[in-house]
C-alpha cells in the first residue's frame, strides 16, 4: 500500500514519470481501501483541488474524516478543515488546534516528519510562538520543495509553516502565499495570520 502511495505522489508531480493526476487518485483510492490512513488523506487531496477528479469538498471532507480514524497522525488534513470551515466541516478553531495536536503528538510518538506541520499549525492557531526545536521540520523541505516548484498546493503550504516551525518566517510566509496564489485556502489564512505585528 505505501509503494502505491508513493507512486501516486510521483504521478501527482510528474516525479520520474509523465504526469497523470487519474492515475496518482486510483492508485491512492486503491492504498486507502487497503487501510492506509495516508492514502485516504490523498484521495481527499485530490478532491480537495480538483487534481484527477471533479472538486467535492463534502467528499474530500469524509476522506479526511475516515484517514483521521484510520491513524491519529493523518488528522491535520481534517484540522484544516476545521480551520477554515471547508466543505461540510463547521468551521470551529478549537476543534481544529484538537485535531493538529492529535496529529501532533501521534507523530512525536512515532517520529513522523509530516505530523510536525500541525505542531506548528496548532501552535499558530493558539496564538504561541510557533517556533519548534523539531528536527522533523527540517525534514519535510526536501520531500515536499520538489512538490511545491510543481504548483502543488498544499505542498507549498506545508513547506511554508515548515519554515515557519524552523524560524524562517518570511521564507515561510512567501511560500504560503505563492501557495494561496494558487488556490489553498489555508495557506491564504496563513498568510493572515502570520502577518507581522
Amino acid at each position: 500500500m505505501t509503494g502505491c502511495v508513493n507512486l501516486g505522489v510521483m504521478f501527482l508531480s510528474g516525479d520520474g514519470v509523465p504526469q497523470d493526476t487519474e492515475r496518482s487518485l486510483a492508485l491512492n483510492v486503491r492504498a486507502c481501501h487497503g487501510g492506509l490512513s495516508t492514502a485516504c488523506g490523498n484521495v481527499g487531496f485530490h478532491m480537495e483541488f480538483g487534481r484527477g477528479t471533479p472538486r467535492d469538498p463534502d467528499a474530500a471532507v469524509r476522506m479526511f474524516e475516515r484517514a483521521c480514524r484510520l491513524d491519529a497522525l493523518s488528522c491535520g488534513r481534517l484540522a484544516i478543515s476545521h480551520q477554515t470551515g471547508f466543505g461540510s466541516a463547521r468551521a470551529d478553531p478549537k476543534r481544529a488546534e484538537q485535531l493538529f495536536e492529535r496529529s501532533c503528538q501521534a507523530g512525536v510518538r512515532s517520529g513522523s516528519s509530516i505530523s510536525s506541520v500541525s505542531c506548528v499549525a496548532a501552535r499558530l492557531l493558539r496564538g504561541d510562538s510557533p517556533r519548534m526545536p523539531h528536527r522533523s521540520l527540517s525534514q519535510i523541505v526536501p520531500v515536499m520543495q520538489p512538490q511545491c516548484d510543481d504548483d502543488i498546493e498544499r505542498a507549498c503550504a506545508f513547506v511554508g509553516v515548515a519554515q515557519i516551525g524552523m524560524g524562517r518566517a518570511e521564507q515561510g510566509r512567501a511560500l504560503l502565499s505563492h501557495a494561496c496564489s494558487l488556490g489553498d485556502y489555508w495557506a491564504c489564512d496563513l498568510v493572515e495570520r502570520t502577518k507581522p505585528r
